[in-house]
């Protein structure tokens, strides 16, 4: 372990930006107050630091130079027995530079490297990582924490979703698998483990959209009528494969967390091993040399690696009494027989058919509040109206064709609430606005429907007040929200400790990310613990997506953090309707704020091309059925079915994957459901499907007008294809086409992957970004920065693209 806290001086020109980087620059100390920060850079306006402190805010943590000598200071709060990664951030994100006085750094993912600092069990500030001596155990931190007065409050709500997925309507399976994997990993075990912690109170949303297919694979299970693609092609005998059926299977039955799903389990590493590649040739060059219980064990253990390590390690009792396990198939490693997979499909199904039980049982138990979701998932505010986009995006440029339809927003509230009263036999008391996306427009139309509270991000609350960075008053209190006589009340998520879950607490050790979140939550405590008005930390995020990332499915960090919250006097968890119930709101937003926990905007679902094409088949369709019902001709039930279709393509899913800022595979089965969807509105009504709905939005295709008696044709002109980097005397010219951005930038090793050096311009209007730069021979990974960083976007024109650290990919150019 070394500690250092020499001065180094540090000299460092950058030419185009007239910047100086010089000096007395020390590497980071313990102070009183925290930890010290320092860097030397003269001629620049500001100095941020950024790091997994703070979630990578590029913002929140100003430094300043008051005696003018060049040289920025700030102190940070870090708790000890910590690692973190860090950065400067120069003129609000021209440069990100790391620390030059500290030696210890990390790639970032982006060309560059991040630096890194710990702190030990007694605060000393280390350069680089904490150094454990192998097999050495990381004690809980709770019995050295002493309460302090008022008990801190914690609401955590798990967001359990999955996307309607595409359904083959004559075989009545789905394509994908992932309700029915996510049910064996998470759903299941992520109330069950309340009753290892009585004391553990908490929320779990589960959409309708979950469930409704939930219950169809179940039902077709049992029926015979069809469940999924993937469950089809596990149970196809090994001996009867086919060469597509193998080559879906080398392409598909990988698809897991490599490190922590596959690599683990030593005979399907070794299946993994035997693939050459993802082209045609390497698939079939693979396939040849597989047996036929090469193909077997394939199919059985893509199965069991998704299956929790409750069910994969021991015995389970269901909440009916059946006992389950799959940890003789685990043991028996290979040799699988057709039996084997019969039986690890039962145990699934047995699994599934538990999940809405064990949530029954924990919510009689009263540890648990089961809430949910406008049915469909929609981003409700643009459901009532998509100019609501404009509020935190004046200049976004939102489709020609209005979306208005306040009465499908209070519909889909409404059908919601019915839903749960049939599965759950009460009424629910919250909803998650999909997204998190909320707005003054909805207030009414979610109390009106019979909800006590409703829940965002602490960045539409730091909007809705204003635009002030919050207090921590601020942050941690319930707020009242109304619309006329109409009120419920509000809480808003903390963004950074939900993120820590989220993204940094899976490199870690268990027990390390629990005793840092403990850490945090004392702080909170402390800050509030001689006040009388109590104070709620909301931790809200994925119940889902995150834990294959972790080692052992989180087993570790879930167990820690929930037997140390037990342990602690100072903080008791509730269920916000508890807390709602024993501490009404006492402040009150007077307008709430009109955005998403993305950004607090809504740039993730309106704006690009694709969007605004799609938002636009939905109002030329939607205005179609309301002209359909205002003629009488048809029946209440034919056009409650047709509405149903209707609300069905209102779901927020299809517009997350249309545009550039989120991609996937599976974006051309997407938009092929959304458009069936919208397809059967007039199949039920028996009128004529309008040829635009035959042409995939995925091809940008022009905006829809509706001509005179409701017969519909698209405005001529072809789509502009995308067009990667192109090769020109002066440099490489990269363009970028989308007409509803206000700002482009490009960004990449070539400029340290600033977000403002490199502008990109669309001087004719036509909404075609383009920039020219001279690029030295080598290897380039790049982004689009779109509206100075709501969206970082990977180039649409270029093929060649690699994962980046976040989830997403940056695309690469090979300069000549």
């Amino acid at each position: 372990m070394r500690i250092f806290t020499g001065v180094v001086a540090a000299l460092v020109l950058v030419g185009s930006a007239g910047a100086v980087w010089a000096g007395e620059a020390a590497p980071p100390v313990a102070v009183e107050g925290g930890v010290l920060f320092t860097f030397a850079a003269r001629g620049v306006r500001s100095v941020h630091l950024a790091g997994e402190f703070n979630g990578w805010d590029p913002g929140a943590l100003p430094m300043s130079d008051d005696d003018g000598d060049g040289v920025w200071e700030v102190v940070v709060d870090l708790q000890p027995s910590r690692t973190y990664q860090y950065k400067f951030v120069v003129n609000g994100g021209e440069y990100w530079k790391e620390d030059p006085t500290n030696p210890y750094t990390v790639d970032d993912g982006y060309g560059g490297y991040n630096t890194v600092v710990s702190l030990t069990d007694d605060g000393e500030v280390v350069l680089g990582p904490l150094e454990r001596e192998a097999g050495t155990p990381v004690e809980p931190v709770v019995d050295h924490l002493e309460p302090l007065g008022n008990p801190l409050y914690v609401a955590i709500v798990w967001h359990q979703h999955q996307p309607k997925y595409l359904k083959d309507l004559e075989t009545g399976e789905y394509l994908e698998p992932w309700v029915r994997l996510h049910a064996i990993k998470d759903y299941y075990d992520m109330v069950a483990i309340l009753d290892d912690y009585p004391d553990i109170h908490l929320t779990v949303n589960l959409t309708p959209v979950l469930l409704t297919q939930l219950e169809e694979i179940i039902e077709g299970y049992e029926t015979g009528t069809g469940t999924d693609r993937y469950l089809r092609m596990t149970l196809k005998d090994a001996a009867e494969l086919d060469t597509d059926d193998k080559l879906f299977l080398l392409t598909h039955f990988f698809n897991a967390n490599w490190d922590n799903m596959i690599h683990v389990w030593p005979r399907y590493k070794s299946l993994k091993d035997m693939k050459r590649g993802d082209s045609r040739a390497q698939l079939l060059a693979s396939a040849a040399a597989f047996t036929e219980q090469d193909w077997r064990d394939l199919q059985a253990w893509f199965n069991l690696a998704w299956f929790d390590p409750d069910f994969q390690e021991g015995d389970v009792t269901l909440p009916d009494g059946t006992v389950v396990t799959v940890s003789h198939l685990i043991g028996k490693s290979e040799g699988y027989t057709e039996a084997d997979k019969r039986e690890i499909v039962e145990t699934q199904m047995a699994i599934l058919r538990s999940v809405v039980p064990i949530h029954l049982e924990m919510q009689e138990r009263g540890q648990l509040e089961v809430i949910t979701t406008p049915f469909y998932h929609p981003i409700l505010p643009l459901i009532c109206d998509t100019q609501l986009a404009r509020v935190a995006m004046p200049s976004i440029r939102l489709p020609e064709k209005r979306f208005s339809f306040p009465e499908d927003a209070r519909a889909q509230v409404e059908k919601a609430f019915d839903y749960y009263v049939r599965l759950f036999g009460r009424e629910p008391s919250g909803l998650w606005p999909a997204e998190g996306a909320v707005a003054q427009e909805i207030v009414g139309t979610v109390a009106d429907a019979g909800f006590r509270w409703m829940a965002s991000d602490d960045q539409v609350l730091q909007y809705s007040l204003g635009g002030h960075p919050l207090s921590p008053e601020e942050r941690y209190s319930m707020y009242w929200v109304s619309d006329g006589a109409s009120e419920l009340a509000m809480l808003f998520r903390d963004h950074r400790l939900s993120d820590e879950i989220g993204f940094n607490f899976r490199k870690m050790d268990g027990v390390e990310a629990a005793n840092s979140m403990m850490r945090s939550l004392y702080d909170i405590h402390r800050r509030f613990a001689s006040t009388d008005e109590p104070h709620i930390v909301p931790i809200i995020l994925d119940g889902e997506n995150a834990w294959e990332w972790y080692k052992h499915d989180g087993k570790e960090f879930f167990h820690s953090w929930y037997a140390q919250m037990s342990r602690a006097e100072w903080l008791r968890t509730v269920t916000v309707a508890e807390y709602v119930s024993e501490h009404p709101p006492t402040r009150r937003i007077d307008h709430l704020w009109a955005g998403s926990w993305i950004s607090h905007n809504f740039a993730t679902w309106i704006g690009e091309p694709e969007e605004n094409t799609a938002w636009e088949y939905l109002a030329t369709v939607r205005s179609d059925l309301a002209r359909a019902v205002e003629s009488g001709a048809f029946d209440a039930a034919t056009v409650g079915r047709a509405y149903g279709e209707m609300l069905a393509a209102e779901g927020s899913d299809w517009f997350w994957w249309y545009g550039a800022d989120q991609t996937s595979p599976n974006e051309a089965a997407f938009d092929r459901i959304f458009r069936g969807t919208l397809e059967n509105v007039y199949r039920i009504l028996g009128m004529e499907t309008p040829g635009f709905l035959d042409e995939s939005i995925l091809a940008a295709p022009p905006t829809i007008h509706a001509a005179q008696g409701g017969v519909m044709a698209r405005a001529e002109g072809e789509p502009r294809p995308p067009a990667g980097p192109i090769k020109t005397d002066a440099g490489y010219m990269f363009s970028f086409d989308d007409p509803s951005a206000t700002t482009v930038n490009l960004a990449g090793d070539f400029n340290g992957w600033s977000t403002s050096a490199t502008p990109m311009s669309d001087d004719d209007g036509d909404g075609v970004w383009t920039v020219v730069i001279e690029l030295a021979p080598g290897r380039y990974e790049y982004k689009f920065v779109v509206d100075g960083g709501a969206r970082w976007v990977e180039d649409p024109g270029n093929s060649e693209s690699v994962p980046d650290p976040y989830g997403g990919r940056n695309s690469v150019l090979v300069a000549e």
